[in-house]
C-alpha cells in the first residue's frame, strides 16, 4: 500500500497503484482529510510514501518528514522546487496553496543526516528546478 500525501486536486503520480490519497482539504481523489505533519496512521504502515510539492506549504516541513518516515517501511519520494528557481516563491489566494519554505541542497543533508537517502537535481535548462529526494526508514538507523 502507498500513501500520496498532499494528493491536492490531481493525482501526481499516475503510476501509484493502492494509494491512500491524504491532503488537507476534501477533493474528488482525496480518501482522508489530515495534515502530513500529524499523520493519522500506525507505523510503517506504507511500503511506499509520496510527499510531492508540499512540504513548501506546510508550518514544519522537518515534522513532516519524521512523520512520513515513521509511516513507510522502504522508500519517501520528496519533491520540492529549488529555492533559486523561478517558482520557489509563490503567494496565492488560496491560503493552502502559499509556499512558506524554500530550499536547497544543504537543508536535507543537515535534516537527514541519520538517515540513508540521496536527492536528484531535475534540471530545466540551464537551472535547476526541482530536488527529488528519496528516503529510505528500513536502511537508516532510527533516531
Amino acid at each position: 500500500m502507498n500513501l500520496d500525501a498532499g494528493s491536492g486536486f490531481a493525482q501526481t503520480h499516475k503510476h501509484i497503484t493502492e494509494a491512500i490519497h491524504l491532503d488537507v482539504q476534501r477533493t474528488r481523489i482525496v480518501n482522508v482529510v489530515g495534515d502530513v505533519q500529524h499523520l493519522p496512521f500506525c507505523d510503517k504502515a506504507f511500503d511506499h510514501s509520496f510527499c510531492l510539492h508540499v512540504l513548501e506549504h506546510v508550518k514544519d516541513p522537518i515534522l513532516a518528514i519524521r512523520e512520513l518516515i515513521r509511516v513507510t517501511k522502504q522508500v519517501v519520494e520528496i519533491e520540492v522546487p529549488y529555492r533559486f528557481s523561478w517558482n520557489a516563491k509563490q503567494k496565492r489566494d488560496n491560503p493552502f496553496d502559499n509556499h512558506l519554505w524554500s530550499f536547497d541542497y544543504n537543508w536535507f543533508s543537515k535534516v537527514l543526516r541519520n538517515y540513508r537517502y540521496h536527492e536528484e537535481k531535475l534540471y530545466y535548462w540551464p537551472r535547476t528546478f526541482y530536488i527529488h529526494v528519496y528516503i529510505y526508514p528500513s536502511l537508516s538507523r532510527q533516531v
